[in-house]
């Protein structure tokens, strides 16, 4: 690989940080209200001598994309099968990615799809926690995005306690994934599937508010809920539910 052509994950992410309430850290170094509804991120390559900038995409070409990133992988007689092709997932992240490209600027450079899918995924750089008791009334779960050794934005999902009839159903749905199908001369295929539309619901069934963001230049309140949560990319719905229900059944297992 060319590490002249690799994608700056840092510089991918800066315009869509600029697009939050006051664009950054404050003077006294307190996190800014971060934007969920950003608009376009800008992505450079080759040292930044090329930029491109990108429309956010939508909910629906989200899981069009993860629909698309389903494969069927031949198993051996013993069982056993290679990995997934991992150039079948940058082929359908390099799709999204052209679709969503708004503006060129700078040297035009071929652009490979590795890079495209590195500079698609960074759009969704966070690491994602519970804060305090899994097993509260409502649970807190932190989302610091950025890609740098400090969050430049966290934003924090407030999630009631399930019930147990909810939590049983969630893990029905979220096991959905890969399965085993029969192939040709008695051979089996594993066949990968995605979980990203059984678990978003849980999402919108379970939060109580969002702190730390904006949706339309307002904080999250009752009356603008379902506005708020709507505006959540399915991918973080996705990762803040997985991380607040294995947090939830490992404090029940202990």
């Amino acid at each position: 690989m060319n590490s002249d052509q690799q994608t700056g994950v840092r510089e991918s992410m800066e315009p869509r940080w600029e697009n939050a309430e006051g664009g950054g850290k404050k003077a006294d170094g307190n996190l800014q209200l971060y934007r969920i509804d950003w608009e376009t991120a800008e992505v450079s390559f080759a040292k930044g001598r090329m930029r491109q900038t990108l429309r956010r995409p939508t909910a629906d070409e989200i899981f069009k994309r993860e629909s698309d990133l389903e494969q069927e992988v031949p198993m051996k007689a013993d069982g056993s099968y290679a990995l997934p092709d991992p150039t079948v997932a940058e082929a359908v992240n390099a799709e999204l990615y052209d679709k969503l490209v708004t503006e060129t600027a700078g040297e035009e450079i071929e652009i490979w799809d590795v890079h495209k899918s590195q500079a698609l995924e960074s759009l969704y750089s966070s690491e994602i926690e519970v804060e305090g008791d899994a097993l509260g009334e409502e649970v807190v779960i932190a989302e610091e995005i950025g890609s740098g050794d400090w969050a430049d934005f966290t934003v924090r999902h407030i999630l009631r306690r399930p019930t147990r009839a909810e939590l049983d159903s969630y893990r029905r749905k979220a096991a959905v994934g890969s399965y085993v199908k029969p192939g040709k001369r008695g051979r089996q295929i594993l066949v990968t599937r995605s979980n990203l539309k059984n678990i978003v619901p849980f999402y919108d069934l379970w939060t109580e508010r969002v702190d730390g963001a904006t949706v339309d230049g307002e904080v999250f309140s009752e009356g603008n809920k379902l506005k708020f949560v709507g505006q959540v990319d399915p991918l973080v719905k996705r990762k803040v539910v997985q991380v607040f229900a294995e947090a939830i059944v490992q404090k029940l297992s202990d």
